[in-house]
């Protein structure tokens, strides 16, 4: 792991950039983004789309877009999180020309017309998506599907385990040609799959995955 001090690390996580930047401010009203949205976006597109929407040029209102990206390389294709209100939400779609739709969540109740509601993912998930993309060192693989097999495991080492964020950060743990990894998986979002040393992981009987 990065012997880089944590608060360092941190801080990293939430600079300024064009591609993923903090959101405009804002009051608080019917324009105030509440959650973030999942978007499907065209291959490869998907930097593109967080350069778009995060130029304020583009939009009068307060909205964010994030891509999951590791050392400048998209982690997760064919979707970004765009943090916007309800009332703008259909605005965006219509504006980047990158995005394609908002993806529906089948787990949610039905809308008052009888549709599914879209997937919405809390900020602490994406916020921990952050610390995880920019803490390990080894390269992130993502995946949609939650493991159903291995040891269930906590960190208890590294860079990760000191995390405020991360520090209750549980999974399951695979062995991949020999290799030992550690699958979690982020509320909203999916699984994340990456090495750790053995000592940054501690066998438990229970996790937050099989709640």
């Amino acid at each position: 792991m990065n012997i880089e001090h944590i608060s360092d690390v941190t801080e990293k996580t939430h600079e300024t950039s064009d591609l993923n930047r903090r959101p405009r401010a804002g009051g608080l009203g019917l324009d105030t983004p509440t959650a973030w949205y999942v978007a499907e976006v065209k291959r490869f597109l998907e930097q593109k789309s967080g350069l778009y929407i995060n130029n304020p040029k583009n939009f009068d209102y307060d909205i964010e877009a994030y891509v999951a990206t590791q050392t400048k390389k998209t982690v997760i294709h064919g979707k970004i999180f765009i943090r916007v209100s309800q009332n703008n939400r259909i605005d965006v779609l219509k504006r980047c020309p990158y995005l394609i739709r908002y993806m529906k969540d089948p787990l949610r109740s039905l809308t008052a017309n009888g549709f599914t509601d879209f997937a919405r993912v809390p900020d602490v998930e994406i916020q921990r998506l952050r610390q995880i993309l920019a803490l390990v060192d080894e390269p992130v693989e993502y995946t949609e599907f939650t493991p159903h097999k291995g040891d269930e495991v906590e960190v208890i080492g590294g860079l990760l385990s000191q995390s405020e964020l991360l520090k209750d950060l549980k999974g399951k743990i695979s062995i991949t040609n020999g290799k030992k990894y550690a699958t979690v998986i982020l509320e909203g979002i999916g699984g994340l799959k990456f090495r750790l040393p053995v000592k940054d992981l501690s066998n438990i009987t229970e996790s937050i995955l099989s709640k």
